[in-house]
């Protein structure tokens, strides 16, 4: 009784094994990345500065500019005191 390698099929049962195992490997990782993209990762958010919410109000027209300038000096001498 011989024995070889793809259970009595020869070369062709081992290269069909390959492939298939190839195949089933390939078709988890498609799987696995089409339940979990990576472009949907959280992101961990953090609260603007006081200067981009400062920034952001002058920019929409919600404070003028002496006011604008004014506020930007108190935080930046609030800064230099810490």
């Amino acid at each position: 009784m011989m024995m070889g390698l793809g259970m009595g099929f020869g070369s062709f049962g081992l290269l069909f094994m390959v492939l298939l195992w190839g195949g089933l490997i390939a078709l988890g990782i498609f799987v696995v990345r089409a339940l979990f993209p990576q472009g949907n990762a959280p992101v961990a958010r953090r609260e603007p500065s006081a200067t981009e919410v400062l920034n952001l109000r002058y920019a929409r027209g919600e404070i003028s500019g002496d006011e604008y300038h004014s506020m930007r000096e108190a935080l930046r001498d609030e800064g230099r005191q810490r």
